[in-house]
């Protein structure tokens, strides 16, 4: 029992503190073919008619149509978010998912060993939605923007605690308490310390997010934005330390889990 318990340390050592390697790559004017059709027409001609789940707020969902949705962005309602990855699978309702996976796969796989798996998100706002600090443990993590004009700003995990983390428990995901556009420094003073990466992103513009690494994005027009996700072995033992993490912060420093909050 007692090398179990030392095993599970060592792999909660390694994932929170070696584990902070890489760094952003941008990636110009990639311009993917197959994905030039997915514009804000296309889907509500193909999923106009059915329910979604928007984000509005950091941790509330609100049900609406796709078709309200793009007739809210459109008169320019900066609320709500789109966000297809946990919650249901868009682009696989659709048909698509597997023949754009293939298609980042043509860009990013073939220097990449022991791919495990691979996966899509699905990312749909209108000019001036936000995303706030927050950090993936995905391994490896690309955002293709389809549509629109986006820009995002990154920090590395080494300025872990300068970024006031948010007293929860998230699966897969740390949140920060830091508006990124009104930043208190009475309030966060530590702030100051960090050094922020800035990148803006145009249509067919991708960047590569590396894992654990802050980042917050900001729709400067209304976007469309795709990230693919490759998942090698290690991500076995990324996987185990997160769990490992979320037990740690719910039963001894009794964090409360993160449950979305679903309204009509």
């Amino acid at each position: 029992m007692i090398y179990v318990i030392l095993l599970l340390i060592l792999v909660f050592v390694y994932c929170t503190k070696f584990e902070k390697r890489g760094k952003p790559i941008l990636y110009k004017n990639m311009h993917i073919e197959k994905l030039k059709h997915l514009d804000f027409d296309y889907f509500a001609e193909k999923v106009g008619d059915q329910r979604i789940f928007v984000h509005r707020g950091k941790f509330n969902m609100v049900s609406t149509t796709m078709k309200e949705f793009y007739q809210q962005m459109v008169v320019g309602g900066d609320k709500d978010y789109l966000k297809s990855e946990d919650e249901y699978n868009l682009l696989g309702i659709l048909g698509i998912k597997g023949e754009i996976i293939n298609e980042f796969g043509k860009l990013f796989d073939k220097h990449v060993k022991n791919i495990l798996g691979r996966d899509l998100g699905f990312w749909m706002g209108g000019k001036g939605t936000t995303t706030g600090w927050h950090t993936d443990i995905e391994d490896l993590n690309y955002l293709y923007l389809v549509k629109g004009k986006k820009r995002i700003m990154l920090i590395s995990p080494i300025y872990n605690d300068c970024m006031y983390e948010e007293n929860i428990t998230a699966f897969g995901a740390r949140y920060s308490s830091i508006d990124f556009k009104n930043v208190d420094y009475d309030k966060y003073p530590k702030f100051k310390n960090v050094v922020i990466h800035t990148y803006t992103l145009n249509e067919g513009d991708c960047i590569h997010i590396p894992k654990n690494w802050w980042h917050c994005v900001e729709n400067l027009e209304d976007s469309i934005g795709v990230v693919y996700k490759i998942f090698r072995f290690n991500m076995l033992f990324t996987t185990l330390s997160e769990k490992i993490r979320n037990i740690v912060n719910v039963y001894i420093y009794r964090k409360p889990m993160n449950h979305d909050i679903t309204t009509k």
